[in-house]
This record gives structure tokens, sequence and C-alpha cells, in this order.
């Protein structure tokens, strides 16, 4: 599109008010070509082999979740680099229609527990409140709901029936 905005500003715009002259303009734009396609050939080189299929991919977001669910271990800084904290920085980075709600559900069910009484550094207040917030209602398990609202509960103090008296 560039090549083809300049030739035609070239041939149907005011000439008089071009400070660059052509020549030089196309000589700009090649040298540009070629910085972004060495560029890219320097990417490729410094990406890790295995991971540079995944470019060229035709793949769905959600496809690409759910065939990653079981071998994706990058999350954010400070969670760790194993299963656990990689789909918990899903859950938070993921929209849920994205999510493959059948395996999370089975996720969330076997670890939670665990969890509760040896936490990762991941599962947080803030954690667990956004999940709650994000996610919908039939793939939390119970033991996560009752989690979520206690630590509702703890956040806000005040008794239901005070709450329902000041609105």
């Amino acid at each position: 599109a560039p090549p083809l905005m300049v030739t035609c500003a070239q041939r149907f715009g005011d000439m008089s008010k071009f400070v660059i002259l052509p020549q030089y303009l196309w000589s700009v734009m090649g040298a540009s070509f070629v910085l972004i396609f060495l560029g890219d050939g320097l990417l490729l080189c410094h990406m890790d082999p295995a991971q540079r299929t995944t470019l060229f991919t035709r793949e769905k977001i959600k496809e690409y979740i759910s065939r990653s669910w079981e071998t994706r271990v990058a999350s954010r800084i400070g969670w760790g680099d194993n299963l656990d904290s990689a789909r918990a920085h899903v859950l938070m980075n993921f929209q849920p229609q994205y999510w493959p709600s059948e395996k999370v559900t089975e996720w969330l069910t076997e670890r939670w527990c665990e969890w509760e009484s040896n936490p990762p550094t991941w599962y947080t207040e803030n954690w667990r409140r956004r999940l709650g917030r994000n996610a919908p209602e039939e793939v939390l398990p119970a033991a996560a709901k009752e989690k979520i609202k206690q630590d509702q509960i703890d956040r806000d103090p005040t008794p239901s029936f005070l709450q329902a008296s000041m609105e």
C-alpha cells in the first residue's frame, strides 16, 4: 500500500510542495523494506526453533489454548514456570469464551483443595476475585465458589442486613 500511496501522491498531488525528491523517496522506501525483511529474518533466527511454526499456523486462539493447556509453562514473572502457574495465567489473561471449559473445570476441581492447604505464589485473593468475576459459574467448582464468597465477606464485613438498609 505505501508504494501505491507514494505513486498516487506523485501523480495527482501538488509536487511543488514536495520537499524530498521522488528518487530519494523511493530509495528510502526501498531501504525500509530491506530493513523490515532483515529484522524478520533476525527474529526467525533467534526464535526457539520449536516455536517458529506457530507463526505460520491458522489456528484460532481457542484452539491454541486448548491444545497448549497440557504443555504450556509460560506465565507471569514470579508465578513460577509450571503447568499450574501457566494455567492460572491463561485464566487471568484470556476471555472465558476462549477457555477450554471442561479442562478448566476439571483442573480447578482437582487442584483447589491443594491450593488451599499449600498456596502457590499466584493463588491470591486478587486472583480468586478476578476468577470469580470472569469465570462462568458452571466452570467453578463448589469449593471455589465458597472461597471466593468468603474472600468477598472478609473484604467487606458489613452484614447483608445493614447493606440492605444502607441502600
